[in-house]
């Protein structure tokens, strides 16, 4: 499949998680934050919306509420395209406090593969170090 010129239109689709980490900025370490397997979906439509939601491979077993809620991430809104940066205006996350916020990524397209990058923040698990959240992604045929 050859990819429109227009990374906007490369973008739309149905894209499935092959691998995401947290990637420390101070040293390069990489921790799999939701383990070696995690599951998650990306779906950018050509109407401008945005939605994913990415889990733990292992929350079959869970029936704590808090710990069910630690290994997943779901936000969706409505996205802007601003040179290699994805804007998404959040009006539905998991987490209340991105509800109403601007979340940042960089994207990089190769063929079938995309991977995004957030800037650096920090990780509940990891409240005193800066990180890079990196997610891969291939295109759903």
């Amino acid at each position: 499949m050859s990819q429109p010129s227009d990374p906007g239109s490369a973008l739309v689709g149905t894209w499935e998680l092959s691998a995401l980490h947290f990637e420390f900025a101070d040293s390069g370490e990489r921790q799999e934050v939701f383990g070696p397997a995690p599951r998650g979906r990306l779906i950018v439509t050509r109407a401008g919306d945005f939605m994913t939601v990415i889990t733990s491979a292992d929350r079959a077993r869970m029936r704590d509420a808090a710990r069910l809620f630690e290994t997943m991430m779901a936000y969706a809104g409505k996205y802007r395209l601003e040179g290699d940066k994805i804007v998404v205006r959040c009006d539905l996350g998991w987490h209340p406090d991105w509800v109403g916020t601007e979340q940042v990524r960089f994207f990089a397209l190769h063929g079938e593969k995309l991977s995004i990058r957030s800037g650096k923040q920090t990780h509940p698990r990891y409240p005193d170090r800066l990180a890079y959240g990196v997610i891969d992604w291939t295109r759903e045929n």
